[in-house]
């Protein structure tokens, strides 16, 4: 026999009880990745190869936390007059993104992007020069529950280093 709860304080304390649910796998069953490093990758004038920006990502999540869907947008702004210009950069990806977990003994969840100049008109440098700021913006999704989350990080161009602003 089924006893149904009909009672207001009941349904309030089943409601509640179900947005804790609710609550704790939105905050704790998403994706922790972390930007640790932009660097800047000369490229090689005899063979042709473009200097290239380096992003270095990080899975911080120890267990059941792989990140899937990675997306990877880089783009330099220069702010001039209260207004932000924005230059994107090409994010050289594989077909499947994919940010394991923190296991132990391995270094399969740090993972490095490269990004370069989409036009060819002006070298990266020359661009690094007229756009002294870089946002890099990461979007991932954690593999089990789906939940989607988005990492932000500005880094500062000064004497051929990135610093994290």
């Amino acid at each position: 026999m089924v006893i149904l709860c009909v009672d207001r304080s009941c349904i309030l304390s089943l409601m509640s009880i179900i947005i804790a649910i609710v609550t704790f796998c939105v905050i704790f069953i998403r994706t922790k990745l972390e930007i640790t490093s932009v660097k800047l990758k000369k490229g090689d004038v005899n063979s042709n190869k473009q200097d290239k920006l380096e992003i270095t990502i990080t899975n911080k999540k120890k267990r059941f936390g792989d990140a899937i869907n990675v997306h990877v947008e880089v783009c330099l702004l220069r702010r001039e007059n209260n207004t932000t210009k924005t230059r994107y950069l090409d994010v050289t990806l594989e077909d499947f993104a994919l940010l394991p977990s923190q296991k132990k003994d391995t270094d399969y969840h740090i993972r490095k992007f490269y990004a370069q100049s989409t036009i060819d008109d002006k070298p990266l440098m020359d661009l690094l020069k007229d756009y002294p700021q870089v946002r890099v913006r990461v979007y991932s999704a954690h593999a089990f529950s789906g939940f989607g989350k988005v990492q932000e990080n500005y880094f500062r161009f000064i004497v051929n280093e990135f610093q994290k602003m």
